[in-house]
C-alpha cells in the first residue's frame, strides 16, 4: 500500500472515532507498515505467520462480551464470566503454566489480579465499553 494514499481508518481515527482491524495484514514487516501505522489503534492480526507473539510481555490485551471481561498481560489473564455461567467474580490464571484456565491464582496472587482489573478498567474507558448493571458488572 503506498504511503501516500489516506486510509479510512486514518480519517476515521482523526475524527475522533475508535479503529480496530481484525484478520490478515501482510502490508510488510517493518512497524511502518503495521495496522497502527496506518490508522488502526488496536487490532487483532496475523501480520507474516512467523512471529512467535504479536504483543509484548508488559501490553495488556483486553476484551468482553455479553457481561463478561478479560484482560491478559504477559503469562497471566484476568477473567469475570457472569453468573449463572461462570463465578461472577474476578479469577486469575496462569496461561503459562495452565492453559485451560483450571486453577484460580486470584487468592494467591491479590495484588496480579487487582493490576489486570485495574489494567481492564483502562481498557473499558480506552474503547468505550458499556457497563450493564446487575450481577453481570460486577
Amino acid at each position: 500500500m503506498n504511503d501516500r494514499v489516506v486510509t479510512l481508518a486514518e480519517v476515521l481515527r482523526d475524527g475522533g472515532y475508535h479503529t480496530y482491524m481484525s484478520g490478515k495484514w501482510h502490508l510488510g514487516e517493518e512497524p511502518e507498515h503495521f495496522p497502527a501505522a496506518r490508522g488502526f489503534e488496536t487490532s487483532f492480526s496475523l501480520l507474516s505467520g512467523d512471529v512467535a507473539e504479536i504483543y509484548t510481555a508488559d501490553e495488556p490485551v483486553g476484551g468482553e462480551m455479553a457481561g463478561g471481561k478479560w484482560l491478559r498481560r504477559g503469562d497471566y489473564k484476568a477473567v469475570m464470566v457472569p453468573l449463572p455461567y461462570g463465578q461472577g467474580e474476578w479469577q486469575l490464571f496462569n496461561l503459562a503454566k495452565d492453559p485451560g484456565e483450571t486453577e484460580d491464582l486470584s487468592k494467591k496472587y491479590p495484588e496480579k489480579i487487582k493490576e489486570l482489573k485495574a489494567d481492564w478498567k483502562q481498557y473499558a474507558e480506552d474503547v468505550g465499553v458499556v457497563e450493564t448493571s446487575g450481577a453481570i458488572s460486577r
